[in-house]
């Protein structure tokens, strides 16, 4: 496991738990939640119930959530082989948007920028798209900019998750800021 997965999990469970009154940051006393319009259903630590039907969401720990995202999210996007910056920001894209979306999105950033050959854009991170990065390394700007045009396209798919939108904004922003101040995830965490 790459040395970087602490600070990406960190980074996504400090915009993603909800902590008792009194107990932020205390891992032991996050909350389950059941958000209105959130089709996830009941939630803890970002983890959902209808994406995880067969995880008891109320029990889940700190520990069991960090194993479902480096099980999930963090191997199924071969985080460990993206260069330092996109680890983190497709990370925190898959768990926010979704594994397809995620890779989709650093696939679009990377032929928008010019990627050599062109890559398929298949939602699928593969060993030329991970080249591609490597080489490519200015388009993680582009990638995020790709993220912030995701939310306003599925507000206006459904006005109704307009009430997530700031949210998802300053969740975006906190990430830019980490990436583009030294690639220092300390900063907002």
């Amino acid at each position: 496991m790459k040395e970087n997965f602490k600070a990406a999990l960190d980074f996504v469970m400090a915009h993603e738990c909800v902590f008792a009154t009194g107990h932020e940051g205390d891992f032991s006393r996050v909350m389950t939640e059941d958000v209105s319009g959130d089709h996830g259903g009941l939630t803890k630590f970002g983890i959902d119930q209808r994406s995880h039907p067969d995880i008891n969401i109320r029990a889940l720990d700190y520990l069991g959530a960090a194993r479902i995202y480096r099980d999930g999210e963090w191997t199924k996007c071969r985080c460990d082989e993206l260069p330092e910056g996109f680890d983190v920001a497709v990370f925190d894209t898959a768990v926010n948007c979704g594994v397809g979306t995620a890779a989709l999105m650093l696939q679009r950033a990377l032929n928008d920028e010019g990627a050599e050959p062109p890559l398929q854009e298949d939602g699928f991170i593969g060993p030329k798209t991970i080249a591609a990065a490597a080489r490519n390394r200015g388009a993680l700007m582009h990638y995020l900019a790709l993220r912030d045009s995701h939310y306003g396209d599925l507000v206006a798919e459904n006005i109704d998750l307009r009430k997530f939108m700031r949210g998802w904004l300053n969740r975006l922003g906190d990430l830019t800021a980490a990436l583009t101040t030294n690639g220092d995830m300390e900063a907002i965490v």
